[in-house]
C-alpha cells in the first residue's frame, strides 16, 4: 500500500468565530464520534465566502484539491490557485499543478462569464508575506478580479488558511469587495451582501478511521480503542 494515496473520507466542517480557533475545549477532540458532525462540502460552498482555518498538516490542501477533482468530474467550473504564486503577480503559473487542463479550463470559463467555485490554497507557506500587516489575498485576489470580470452566475469562493496567517475582519473586508466586484451590476441591485463563513475540519467520525486503518493494513478495532485510551482523536 502506498501510504500517499487518497483515501475518500466524509469529510465535514465545523463553523467557528475567527478568534475562537486557539481556544476550542479540548472535550471537542477528545473522543471519536459515532457520527458525522457539522457542515457538508455541498452545505459549505452555497456560501460566497467560505474559510477554511487549519494547522499545517492538517490535510486542508489535499481536501480541496479532492473536492476540485469532484466538481470537474461533475461538470462544474471550479479551479484552485496557490497564494503564494499569485504573489508574483501573475495567474498563469498559479494554478494547482497537480490538475489537469486549469489554465486551459480557465480561459475558457473566462469568456463564458458563467458563475463557478475558486478556490485559494497556499503550498508553500514560506512564500506568503512575512508580516501580518501585509495580506496575501489582497494581492491574490486583485490579479484574480481583473482576470474574472463580472460574471453573469454567482462565484463561490473558499480559501484556507493557518490560523496564524488569517488576519479576521480584514482579510473579510477583502473577500466581500471580491465578491461584489465580480457580479453583474445590474442583476446585484437589491441582492444581500455576500455571506461568509469560518471554519475547521471537523474530527473523523469512527466509520470514517476504520476505513482509514484498513486502507493501511491495520486492525481497525484495536486501532480505535488505542485512539479513545490515550485521548488521540486531534491527532487524526
Amino acid at each position: 500500500m502506498n501510504n500517499s494515496q487518497y483515501i475518500s473520507l466524509s469529510r465535514r466542517f465545523v463553523e467557528i468565530q475567527s478568534a475562537d480557533f486557539d481556544n476550542e475545549p479540548d472535550s471537542i477532540w477528545a473522543s471519536l464520534a459515532t457520527r458525522e458532525t457539522g457542515k457538508t462540502w455541498e452545505e459549505i460552498l452555497t456560501n460566497d465566502i467560505s474559510v477554511l482555518l487549519g494547522t499545517a498538516g492538517s490535510g486542508k490542501t489535499t481536501e480541496i484539491r479532492q473536492h476540485v477533482k469532484r466538481l470537474v468530474k461533475d461538470g462544474q467550473d471550479a479551479f484552485l490557485m496557490r497564494l503564494e504564486a499569485l504573489q508574483d503577480g501573475t495567474l498563469a503559473d498559479s494554478f494547482d499543478f497537480e490538475l489537469d487542463d486549469q489554465r486551459d479550463r480557465f480561459e475558457k470559463w473566462k469568456r463564458s462569464r458563467k458563475g463557478g467555485y475558486l478556490f485559494f490554497d497556499a503550498l508553500d507557506e514560506a512564500r506568503l508575506p512575512s508580516s501580518r500587516n501585509e495580506s496575501a489575498l489582497e494581492k491574490a485576489l486583485d490579479i484574480v478580479s481583473r482576470e474574472v470580470g463580472r460574471r453573469r452566475g454567482p462565484l463561490h469562493v473558499l480559501v484556507t488558511s493557518r490560523p496564524s496567517e488569517w488576519l479576521g475582519e480584514g482579510d473579510v473586508r477583502l473577500l466581500t469587495r471580491f465578491i461584489k466586484q465580480t457580479r453583474d451590476a445590474k442583476q446585484d441591485l437589491g441582492r444581500d451582501g455576500p455571506r461568509h463563513k469560518i471554519y475547521r475540519l471537523a474530527p473523523l467520525a469512527s466509520g470514517d478511521i476504520e476505513k482509514f486503518a484498513v486502507s493501511r493494513d491495520v486492525e481497525p478495532t484495536d486501532f480505535i480503542h488505542a485512539v479513545n485510551a490515550h485521548l488521540s482523536t486531534a491527532l487524526i
